[in-house]
């Protein structure tokens, strides 16, 4: 029995044990620690002000500066947690952490069972969720500005409840998982009869600990969770690249990041391999085998529109992308991503191109807004052009056609891409695993260097297998870096080279604009664009098709629009060639060109 003078003592320091909270403490090296806490109370100081909150309120604490206490009640306390040391008691013995020792401490459960199963933070399918069970009853709320409610009753692992939304309410029930970070269920409209699924996961943040050739998991603090290979000879001491990627649709990030490190070990060696996991449970998710999606198909961007589009996977993983970068020795990132993760890639790149060194978008397409004439900021616009993008896509894929490589690759070199480049390999569909993944890879780490001679040779090997553009493109780069004395000479005596091939076909192209209304150049020039886009010679050519092109712009927009949306497919097909015939200068001509070749 605790002396009654102790007892006053530890009553006023906030800490008299009582029954305990079930926590999960992560440490600042990654370390999860699971085990109870007997601090019924915590006090933080908030401006001059202590406050003193208890223990089944507290959903998470983060330390840091300022440390934030966020709340079951969704209410987030940022200040000074007045906390030098915590003791965890586990299964067997205690653990006793000192405060610059903790990253993060996740109050599981609190008061001797008060809070029960189903209470916490949940990334669930229609948004983040808020729920607190006391006893068999479950409240709580959901949506990005915790706009719906919810509430219902415990039986056994299975909570069944009842929804409110401003236009319609519903019934639903879910059911908890063994590993109790997880349930699935389905819900129901009221006046409907098909039932839809909804699951969740739980929001608990922790680092995943770098084991060298192993991997371990983690949770960001923008709650994706996430897989970390780090190389067998893993030094802290030093920093690495990093590759960041994205799974498939019904997916998970881990099984793509064992491959690459099966399939091409070397990767595995000179990165750190991170694969995140979209922060939607997937309806084919079992216990043994988790399954996610990613949210990216209306994402509109910074802080742009409703919380609901701005806060989907793209932000999260550029948050994501900072925090790892913090916890580990990460370089810089390369962010690639297969299927639906191609998609998200593009996205990721052309939204946050200051993050990243380069992106291999796999199998995957371009969303309207991530077409590079969306964007106008001139800031924004050079940073997504500082950044070298291989796109990788399998000639026989029939999940996502190939045409829809053809499509981005073309759109990119319309939008002034530099460094850019297609690897297309003829007799592989769309498994992950037959794609040149390492090659796209190695592509980059050349074209993303900083070493003027790296770069000058770099493009004196793809000048010698007649890819000019590359050649041009890692000149340009090493202009930039500052290349001097033997190293300058030899870049602009390759430049002058280059250009002698491109001149001939500069000056014919801009020849035919001027004198052939008809449009019978345009193959001749999207060929010198693509691989003299960087010539000085090709310049003149390349303003005068932007003169042309904005005269033609509007009408030949109208007219692709109207065929799109034609019915009759002769119809379509006409006004298609009318536009080939009329508008030779249209953005649209090269993929007009293939659906009227089909």
């Amino acid at each position: 029995m605790i002396p009654l003078a102790q007892a006053c003592l530890l009553a006023i320091l906030g800490v008299l044990p009582f029954q305990g909270s079930d926590v999960r403490v992560t440490t600042r090296d990654g370390e999860v620690i699971d085990g109870t806490v007997s601090v019924s109370r915590w006090q933080v100081r908030v401006d001059r002000r202590t406050n003193r909150i208890d223990s089944d309120e507290i959903a998470s604490i983060e330390l840091g500066d300022p440390d934030v206490i966020r709340k079951r009640d969704g209410e987030e306390v940022r200040g000074e947690l007045r906390l030098s040391s915590l003791r965890v008691k586990l299964e067997k013995g205690s653990r006793s952490l000192k405060r610059d020792e903790i990253a993060t401490i996740e109050l599981v459960s609190a008061g001797g069972g008060e809070a029960g199963g189903f209470t916490g933070r949940w990334s669930g399918s229609f948004g983040p969720m808020r729920l607190e069970q006391k006893g068999d009853r479950v409240q709580g709320t959901y949506g990005f500005d915790d706009e719906f409610t919810l509430e219902g009753s415990v039986k056994g692992n299975r909570l069944e409840f009842t929804y409110r939304e401003p236009n319609v309410t519903g019934k639903g029930w879910f059911e908890m998982w063994e590993d109790s970070d997880t349930f699935a269920g389905e819900f129901q409209a009221d006046g409907q009869s098909r039932s839809q699924t909804w699951s969740a996961y739980r929001i608990q943040h922790r680092l995943a600990k770098p084991v060298p050739g192993e991997m371990t998991e983690g949770q960001s603090t923008s709650y994706l969770n996430y897989h970390l290979r780090v190389p067998k000879g893993f030094d802290g001491r030093r920093t690495y690249p990093a590759i960041a990627f994205f799974h498939g649709s019904n997916m998970s990030s881990r099984g793509y990041v064992a491959t690459i490190a099966r399939n091409w070990p070397k990767l595995a060696e000179d990165y750190i391999l991170i694969g995140f996991d979209g922060e939607r449970l997937s309806s084919a998710a079992r216990p043994d085998a988790r399954a996610y999606n990613a949210t990216y198909v209306n994402f509109s961007g910074h802080e742009k529109w409703h919380k609901w589009a701005y806060r989907q996977t793209p932000a999260l993983a550029a948050e994501a992308l900072d925090e790892l970068r913090e916890a580990l020795p990460i370089e810089h990132y390369f962010i690639g991503g297969h299927s639906q993760g191609g998609f998200l890639t593009f996205a990721i790149a052309m939204f946050y191109p200051e993050k990243i060194a380069g992106a291999f978008p796999m199998s995957g397409n371009l969303l309207v807004q991530c077409e590079p004439d969306n964007f106008e900021d001139g800031k924004e616009r050079a940073a997504q052009r500082r950044i070298p993008i291989a796109i990788v896509h399998g000639q026989r894929d029939t999940v996502v056609d190939f045409s829809s490589a053809q499509y981005c690759y073309e759109r990119f070199q319309d939008g002034g891409f530099p460094m850019l480049q297609l690897f297309a390999p003829k007799n592989v569909a769309h498994v992950f695993d037959h794609l040149p993944v390492e090659d796209a890879v190695r592509w980059l780490e050349k074209m993303s260097a900083t070493d003027p001679e790296e770069l000058v040779s770099f493009a004196q090997e793809r000048e010698r297998a007649g890819e000019y553009r590359d050649a041009l493109a890692a000149l340009q780069r090493a202009r930039d870096a500052g290349a001097e004395g033997g190293v300058k000479r030899a870049l602009d005596g390759m430049e002058e080279d280059i250009d002698e091939k491109a001149k001939p076909i500069a000056e014919k192209v801009l020849a035919a604009m001027k004198d052939d209304p008809s449009g019978d150049w345009a193959a001749d020039f999207w060929e010198l664009r693509r691989q003299f886009a960087l010539a000085p010679s090709a310049q003149s050519c390349l303003a005068t098709y932007d003169k042309i092109r904005e005269k033609q712009a509007d009408a030949a927009d109208k007219l692709f629009n109207a065929a799109r949306n034609e019915k009759d497919d002769g119809a379509r097909q006409a006004k298609y060639k009318e536009l080939l015939a009329k508008y030779p200068a249209s953005k649209w001509i090269p993929l007009v060109q293939r659906w009227v070749a089909q």
